[in-house]
């Protein structure tokens, strides 16, 4: 599952990616992609450490112009879930690399 929410225009979207290769956004949207390339992104997330690293803070100072993700992912019997705000200075950059991972995944497919 992946959600973004904020910005200057107050954007929210929430998208889950599913294993099999469907990907659905929370209006509904449903696009089909192949399996592989979904375990090729799990693969690039996973490579970024993604289940080992530090908790982010989880308490959000005032930015009115950023984003907050939300990124919860699922590998064998392990799920992990975090929530962080871009450019938070003691977030690890690899979550928001994950982010930036999603995002170019998403436009692949078309929903932008």
């Amino acid at each position: 599952m992946y959600q973004r929410s904020g910005g200057i225009a107050g954007a929210s979207e929430q998208w889950t990616i599913q294993a099999n290769g469907r990907v659905v956004s929370a209006a509904g949207d449903v696009f089909d992609v192949s399996a592989e390339r979904v375990a090729q992104l799990l693969g690039e997330i996973d490579r970024l450490g993604f289940f080992d690293l530090p908790a982010p803070d989880s308490r959000f100072g005032a930015c009115r112009d950023c984003f907050i993700y939300q990124i919860r992912v699922s590998r064998a019997d392990e799920v992990r879930s975090v929530t962080f705000v871009d450019g938070a200075p003691e977030t690890p950059p690899e979550f928001q690399q994950a982010a930036s991972l999603i995002e170019a995944f998403l436009s692949g497919i078309g929903h932008r």
